[in-house]
């Protein structure tokens, strides 16, 4: 059966109670049910996590370069 949307928005309420990261969108669904919401902020100074939030991402797993 897996997880219960409660206990999937636990887990990622702790994540971001944890300071590990500022904010989600949360979406998970199983058959009918659905489970769409934002948890923590978006970033310094910029507001709450919501379910359409637009996040700033970057990969931190491609090596970067610089060129002059």
């Amino acid at each position: 059966m897996g997880p219960s949307p409660e206990y999937i928005l636990d887990v990622a309420s702790n994540h971001v109670n944890a300071m590990s990261i500022p904010g989600l969108s949360l979406l998970v669904a199983r058959g009918d049910d659905v489970l769409a919401t934002g948890v923590g902020v978006l970033g310094f100074s910029r507001g709450p996590a919501q379910r359409d939030s637009i996040f700033r991402i970057a990969t931190t797993t491609t090596g970067r370069s610089a060129t002059n």
